[in-house]
Parts: C-alpha cells; sequence; structure tokens
C-alpha cells in the first residue's frame, strides 16, 4: 500500500514537471521569437529615433549602420548636415550614443571623422546665425544651453577642414579631442594651420580646459606647445611693370619747361608726350581740359582710405571682442605657448623671430600679455608687453630691452640680408597705445650697432659695421584719418635727417605736409659715416666743409597747382685729396670708357683728346650747346652740379600726377654716371655719382664737362660720341649740324634706343612737332633769334641726309597731315 502511495506520487511529480518544462519552452521560444523580431527592428528603430531626435534639433542625419554596445549604440558611417543650410557638413566613422541603466540619453562619443566648411567666413557665420534663429522660432528647447551642457561628450581624432576661408585657401585642423561632462571640458588638437594672402598660422599640440559660468563655457587654461606664424609681405617685383613701349617712344619733358618759361603760343603749352594731327589731336585737347579744369579727375588718383582704418566698424569689432573675450576669459586663467616664432616673407627673403615663449592671463578686467626673448650672453633680453582692458580703456604695447644679439632673437643668417646676426646689437624702447577714440600714438627709438645687410638694390657689396639709430613719435587717427610724425630721427653714425610730416585723408583728397631737415654737417662725417661698400669708389677721398639741406612740401590732391615746395641745399663740400683712380685730370688724355654695344653687350672703346672720335668743342656747333640747353640742362651755367629749382620742379611734377614723370638729373649728373658708374639702380650708384658729380663741378670748367659730356653720352644703340652721332643719323660733320638736326640728338638723349624715323627715312611727324615746341623755347631763353627760329621751323629732316630740305609748310599743310596719318 506504501509503495503504491509513493508511485502515484511520483507519476504526479513527473507530469507537473513535465508541464512545467514544455511552458518553460515555450517561454523560451517566445523569447527567441521577440528577440530575434527585435534584432531584426533594432536598426530601423535606432535609425527613425535618430532622424527624428536629429530634425528636433534642425539637423538631418544618414546613418551606415547599426551596431548595439553595452549601454551604447553605435552609428557606423555617419552623415549630418545642418538643415537648409548648405556648406556645413560633418561625417563621423563611429557615433556612439549613450543610455542610462534606464535608457536615457546620457551622453555622445565620437571616433574618427571630419568636419566640412565651406565659404568665406563671412558667409559662414551667417548661415549659423541663420540656423539658429530658425531653431528658435521652432521653439527647440531641446538646443538650450542647459540642456547640452547635461550632456556627456567624447571626440577622439576628428579633422576640421574650411574651404576658402579667406579667398582660395583651406584651412585644416587635425586630431581634434574633447571629452566634457557637467563639471568641465578638455579639448586640443594635434596641430592646426590657417593660412591667406597675409600669411600663415600653425600651432601643434594644443590643449585646453573650459568651465562653466551662467550655462555658458569659459576658458580656465589653455596650453600650445609651438605656434609658427608667417606675415608675407608684397614684393616690389609683384608690381606691374610700366609699359616700355610708351616710355620710349613718349617725347621727354625739355629741359626749360612750360612752367619755367611762359609761351604765348598755346601749341607750345601741350602735354610732354606729343600730338598728332586729326583725331589724336582732338583727344590731346580734351585731355588739356580735363588737366586744367577737372581736379577731382587727378585726385581720384589718390586711393581712398582702406577699410582698416575705418574706426568706427574697427571699434565696433573691438567691442565685440573686448564682450567675447570677457565671457569667455574666466578670471584667474592663463594662456601658454611654450615655443612662439615669427616669419616675415617677402619674395624669396625671410626673417625670424624667436622661439620665445608667449603668456597672457586675465587679472581682473584687463588681459595682460608678454613675450620674452632667450638671453643674450651678458644676460640681456628683449621684452615684448601688452595690456588689453576688457572695458573703455586703452590698448597698450610696449618693446623694452637690449642691447641683445639679432641672433639671440632667432634672427638666422642672411634673412632680409643679415649678416653677422650674432654681433648685431638691438636696442628698443617703444610704446604703442590706441586709445578709445581711435588714436594710435607710437613712440619709439632704438640703435642697431654694427649692422651688416647684403641688398642688392643698396650696393652690389655687403654693407658692413653700420650703427643706426631712429626716433620720433607717430600719431595715428583712424577716425579723423590723419597721421602724423613728430620729431622723426634717422642717424647713421654722426650724420643725422630729422623729419617732421602730417597726412590727412578727407574723401578721395589727400593733403601730405613733410619736413626734412639736415642740420649743418662736416662733409668729412658723411664719407666717414657710410660703410665702404657704400661707396667703393671714394675710398681715400676727403673733403672740407659742410652740407646742410631743408626741405619743405605742402600737397593737396584736390588743389595741385597749389602745391608748393621749398628745396635748399646748402652744399659747400671742397674736395681736399682725390683717389688717383677717379680724379678728372685724367680724361684730359686718351682713356678706356666702358659701353654697351647694340646688343647690349658690355665692351670697352678707347676715346679721349687727339683720339680718332674726339671732337673737341670748339669743333662742335653752337647748335648742340643749345639743344643740350634746352632738352636736358635750363641751368647748367648757374648751378655746381645740382639744380635745386629742378628737384623741386621734379617733387612738384610728381605731386600732381600722382606718380613719377620727371627727374632733376643735370649734365654734370649724367656725365659723372656715364664716365664712372654703371647702369645699376642701387643707392650706391646713386650716392657716388652726386660726389663724383661735385668733383667733376670742382675740377673742371662747364666748357670741359660740356666736351667730355658729348663725347662719351650714348645717341643711340651702340652710338657714342658726337662724331658718331652726326655721322649715323645725318651723314654730317659736329660742326655742320643744323638746329633741327642739333634738337634731335639732344631730344633722344632720354631714350637713346628709340627710333623716330620713318620707313622712307622721313622724321616722324609727331616727333617733329616736338623738334618745333624746342625751337620756341630756345628762341624764348635768347639761345636763337627770330631769323634762327624762322629758318629751323622750315626744316626737314631726313635720316642720312647732311642738309634738310626747306619747307615753309613743314607740318601745317596737307603733307605733314599725310605723314601723321600714315
Amino acid at each position: 500500500m506504501t509503495a503504491h502511495r509513493q508511485l502515484t506520487a511520483f507519476l504526479r511529480v513527473l507530469q507537473q514537471r513535465l508541464r512545467l518544462d514544455k511552458r518553460l519552452q515555450i517561454s523560451l521560444g517566445a523569447a527567441f521569437v521577440l528577440l530575434v523580431a527585435l534584432a531584426v527592428a533594432f536598426g530601423p528603430i535606432v535609425r527613425s529615433a535618430a532622424s527624428s531626435r536629429a530634425a528636433a534639433r534642425g539637423l538631418e542625419i544618414d546613418i551606415g549602420s547599426v551596431r548595439p554596445g553595452w549601454f551604447t549604440i553605435w552609428l557606423k558611417d555617419t552623415e549630418v548636415r545642418l538643415r537648409d543650410t548648405p556648406g556645413v557638413s560633418a561625417r563621423f566613422d563611429a557615433l556612439g550614443v549613450r543610455l542610462t541603466p534606464w535608457f536615457g540619453l546620457r551622453g555622445v562619443k565620437v571616433r574618427g571623422g571630419s568636419v566640412k566648411l565651406e565659404g568665406s567666413f563671412s558667409d559662414v557665420r551667417e548661415r549659423l546665425e541663420k540656423w539658429r534663429s530658425s531653431r528658435s522660432s521652432e521653439g527647440d528647447e531641446a538646443g538650450a544651453g542647459g540642456a547640452r551642457a547635461s550632456l556627456d561628450a567624447s571626440i577622439e581624432d576628428v579633422s576640421l577642414t574650411w574651404i576658402g576661408i579667406e579667398g582660395p585657401y583651406t584651412q585644416t585642423i587635425l586630431g581634434i579631442y574633447l571629452d566634457r561632462n557637467a563639471e568641465r571640458t578638455l579639448a586640443g588638437f594635434e596641430s592646426a594651420k590657417l593660412e591667406s594672402e597675409w600669411g600663415r598660422l600653425q600651432a601643434n599640440g594644443g590643449a585646453l580646459e573650459l568651465g562653466s559660468s551662467s550655462g555658458l563655457p569659459v576658458l580656465r587654461s589653455a596650453r600650445v606647445k609651438e605656434l609658427v606664424g608667417r606675415l608675407t609681405l608684397a614684393d616690389e617685383h609683384d608690381a606691374e611693370p610700366p609699359d616700355a613701349t610708351a616710355l620710349a617712344t613718349a617725347a621727354p619733358r625739355p629741359a626749360a619747361a612750360a612752367g619755367d618759361i611762359p609761351l604765348d603760343d598755346p601749341e607750345s603749352k601741350r602735354p610732354s608726350k606729343p600730338a598728332r594731327k586729326g583725331k589724336d589731336r582732338k583727344d590731346k585737347s580734351k585731355g588739356d581740359k580735363a588737366d586744367k579744369g577737372d581736379t577731382p579727375k587727378l585726385a581720384s588718383r589718390w586711393r581712398e582710405p582702406p577699410d582698416v582704418l575705418a574706426w568706427p566698424e574697427r571699434k565696433a569689432q573691438l567691442d565685440k571682442l573686448r564682450a567675447s573675450l570677457g565671457r569667455f576669459i574666466d578670471a584667474g586663467s592663463a594662456i601658454d605657448m611654450e615655443r612662439v616664432q615669427l616669419e616675415i616673407a617677402r619674395g624669396s627673403s625671410l626673417l625670424n623671430v624667436g622661439p620665445a615663449p608667449f603668456h597672457l592671463d586675465r587679472t581682473g578686467d584687463e588681459l595682460r600679455a608678454s613675450f620674452t626673448s632667450a638671453a643674450d650672453k651678458d644676460g640681456k633680453r628683449l621684452t615684448v608687453k601688452g595690456r588689453f582692458p576688457l572695458g573703455e580703456a586703452p590698448l597698450e604695447l610696449s618693446f623694452e630691452g637690449g642691447p641683445i644679439s639679432l641672433q639671440t632673437l632667432g634672427v638666422h643668417e642672411g634673412d632680409f640680408g643679415l649678416l653677422g646676426t650674432d654681433r648685431t646689437l638691438l636696442t628698443l624702447a617703444t610704446r604703442v597705445e590706441l586709445s578709445t577714440e581711435g588714436a594710435l600714438w607710437v613712440s619709439a627709438s632704438g640703435q642697431l650697432h654694427g649692422l651688416a645687410l647684403a641688398q642688392a638694390a643698396l650696393a652690389p657689396e655687403p654693407l658692413r659695421d653700420m650703427d643706426l639709430s631712429w626716433g620720433g613719435q607717430v600719431r595715428l587717427d583712424l577716425a579723423e584719418h590723419q597721421l602724423e610724425v613728430k620729431e622723426g630721427s634717422l642717424g647713421l653714425a654722426r650724420v643725422r635727417v630729422y623729419v617732421d610730416a602730417s597726412l590727412a585723408a578727407e574723401s578721395d583728397a589727400l593733403k601730405v605736409s613733410l619736413s626734412v631737415q639736415i642740420p649743418e654737417t662736416p662733409c668729412q662725417d658723411l664719407l666717414e659715416a657710410a660703410p665702404h661698400a657704400l661707396l667703393p669708389m671714394l675710398e681715400g677721398l676727403r673733403l672740407g666743409g659742410s652740407f646742410g639741406l631743408d626741405s619743405k612740401v605742402a600737397f593737396d590732391s584736390s588743389a595741385p597747382k597749389d602745391t608748393n615746395v621749398e628745396w635748399n641745399f646748402d652744399n659747400k663740400c671742397k674736395v681736399l685729396e682725390t683717389p688717383e683712380a677717379v680724379d678728372p685730370a685724367r680724361f684730359r688724355e686718351p682713356f678706356q670708357h666702358f659701353v654697351q654695344d647694340a646688343e647690349g653687350r658690355a665692351t670697352e672703346i678707347s676715346t679721349g683728346p687727339s683720339t680718332d672720335q674726339w671732337v673737341p668743342l670748339s669743333d662742335i656747333t653752337p647748335n648742340m650747346e643749345t639743344a643740350l640747353i634746352v632738352c636736358e640742362d635750363s641751368r647748367f651755367f648757374s648751378h655746381k652740379g645740382f639744380d635745386n629749382k629742378a628737384i623741386r620742379d621734379s617733387i612738384l611734377d610728381n605731386l600732381r600726377a600722382g606718380h613719377f614723370v620727371r627727374g632733376a638729373s643735370t649734365l654734370s649728373m649724367q656725365l659723372a654716371k656715364n664716365l664712372y658708374l654703371g647702369r645699376e639702380k642701387t643707392l650706391s650708384r646713386k650716392l657716388q655719382e652726386a660726389a663724383l658729380t661735385m668733383l667733376l663741378e670742382e675740377r673742371l670748367s662747364k666748357e670741359d664737362i660740356l666736351e667730355l659730356y658729348l663725347n662719351v653720352v650714348e645717341f643711340g644703340p651702340g652710338i657714342y660720341g658726337i662724331r658718331n652721332a652726326a655721322s649715323h643719323y645725318f651723314n654730317s660733320h659736329p660742326g655742320e649740324l643744323s638746329l633741327a638736326q642739333a634738337l634731335y640728338l639732344g631730344s633722344v638723349l632720354p631714350s637713346p634706343k628709340a627710333n623716330h624715323f620713318e620707313r622712307d627715312g622721313a622724321l616722324r611727324a609727331g616727333w617733329a612737332e616736338h623738334l618745333h615746341y624746342l625751337m620756341k623755347i630756345a628762341r624764348k631763353i635768347n639761345r636763337i633769334n627770330d631769323d634762327e627760329l624762322e629758318a629751323g621751323l622750315g626744316e626737314r629732316l631726313m635720316f642720312g641726309q647732311a642738309h634738310p630740305s626747306s619747307d615753309a609748310d613743314f607740318l601745317f599743310g596737307t603733307e605733314a597731315d599725310a605723314l601723321s596719318d600714315g
């Protein structure tokens, strides 16, 4: 009985267990089916939820694939765009959405990817502001600062590319990382490169820490391992060269210009470039009318002040910057850059400054910055300090220190032609202040001791052992567009130049006042101040006496005719000792003269008294002297090598024209250049030309200078000397040249390589008219009489013809019109 009961109980338990396992099997099967369904629907569900949440925030999102993780959903190959905002997009390799145990949103994690922006800075900013305003109008609560701040975020290895932020340039930031929670944010990058037409800026190893104040991020600290900036200056070779053909064929302004000798004939008051009959003459008359009465047209050649000088706009930007920095940089925070280096580039030349550490911190309501160089061998440093108030107060910048070698400052040997940088010592004491009214004040003084410089524009050889000094005050009023220079000075050893200037831009007009003074200085001091390479031919020259300069310019581009120029050059220098190589006495005997042949190759010719090509002044027609006086140097017999009035008039004409149109070279200066110097355009050549001109004037008579000049000057390609010129152009002798022939030879001296004859040998009508103009000037200054003027006006020049034909209707009849039209 007992056994039966036990068996019955066992069967009942077994039946119950079998029943339970069946339910478990059903439950497990159902769970499996549910999991399969969830796995199949997981991707679409996540995509739908992500798209919905993104749309609520004004975003568009495309997800490549979805992968679940431990309380994290990973979105692979995800693209994000701002809705209705072109040029702003992002692509992430892996975007992780982090969840709480209750499936709430905890944060976002990004691993790898890129952000791309297209357009200028202002365009992108405008698009972002428009996008933000559209979200606000839709009531996007999720976009509030507090909601965003509550989410943790982590970013690893993301790059930013900005195409077209500054013209055609692309800016990149690589290796961006970020780690943010409710208390603080850590961020940084591996490298960042920003580039524009002004230069480039590259930073490496950036890291910063952000906190939160009133729901907004604030900077607590920042550090950059290396910052290299390059400032690119415009190269003068980038400027478009002038039209060489126009320069070669334009008629030169005669030395005795219409401004010096008023001509009654209105035809003689034309512009320096001759005009032809017919349509050309009509256009010329219109040009004359515009030049005489239309001053705004001339004034428009002066550019309006650049936008950077528009103070109201700059002040608004500055105030906005103050407010932004005041909110973003927390009190007590600091920015440190371990290694800062500045490069200044001009063409292929480069100037380096640094590396040196940079520090910025906020103390109270102002930012203070400092940049301190390494110490020189004697402990001297150069420090740059800045003060940037966050409220209404002046900005300040100072440069103090030295003497310190350029090498210690980071200047490399050869930068901008600088040599011996380990021995060149710099001392600076400069303060800059920008007032709240837009006035920029600069008080500067400094010295460069032992400067060595290699610059082809200065001299063929390096200049060494120079001691330069400078000083003065500058005031630039950005609000009024005014610039003032007070007590400006520049010194080279014991020679000093003092400058006072003012410049005011009003509408499209420019007003300039300039004063340049050199106090009475011993002439020998100038020679001793200049390095040997600047005046190599003057080695051994000793001077006595003194010189001084007092020059003033007052110019208003809206009234150019009222321009006033004073040029008082007091030259009392005397030659005490002359090096044999430059002694003018050697030109009284045959000598070797270096010239260029017709193909431009350097060659050497024998010339001088008693040589076959030499023509004494007594054997040259007086018409050539007249031609030189009219065409080249109207006051040749009254000046001592330098024509103060011609210099003054040259400054006047160039200011009135708004560009270079006239020089002030005398015959003596031209002779010095031809006898002693090459054709290179350097400061060395100009300074030596001035000294050698003084030497020629002191040791030679005016007649000697004329004779030398006429026998060595170039009258055409490879044609040197008056004998060759008379033979080449007119198959004649220098003593037999007519007035028109002599004036032609004088007129080609500024551009001897230009051709002014037609194919049939006739002189071109425009140049013939120019010769008529020169003849009238010669009559005005009594170099010729009425009969000679009448005869000259009747001459008709032919290339290779010794005796000009006479034509009373020369250039005034139908034949002249035909020549002009041809």
